[in-house]
């Protein structure tokens, strides 16, 4: 059974180009570009990861990683920016970060790596 993971990227180019990238890596992908998006669709359906930027319209990555590690704490999160103000403190709520632009085969490896039967 494929692992399903969720994007989340305002940015739409680099939103299709990560889903293709991990459609052949062999997960379910789905994406949303905004944060209020993502959260609605967490809320419905279940993910065994989240990938989100931090900068974003209507609900940023901060936000979203707050509401669902409140509600469903179990999921992993890859955050990842090419910012994150110094005042954001997420340390205990995210394990995983990345620096954009990112190195696609490390990302892939991580997500092997977070994703990985236990």
């Amino acid at each position: 059974m494929k692992k399903k993971v969720l994007i989340v990227e305002d940015h739409g180019d680099l939103l299709e180009i990560m889903k293709w990238i991990l459609e052949k890596e062999g997960f379910e992908v789905s994406i949303a570009s905004d944060g209020a998006v993502a959260w609605e669709f967490i809320k419905a359906n279940p993910i065994a990861l989240l990938i989100t930027d931090y900068n974003m319209p209507r609900m940023n990555g901060a936000e979203l990683i707050l509401q669902v590690k409140s509600e469903f704490p179990d999921i992993p999160i890859i955050l990842s920016s090419s910012y994150l103000p110094s005042d954001i403190d997420l340390n205990d709520k995210i394990k995983y970060y990345v620096v954009k632009p990112y190195d696609v085969e490390k990302l892939i490896k991580l997500i092997h790596l977070i994703l990985k039967p236990s």
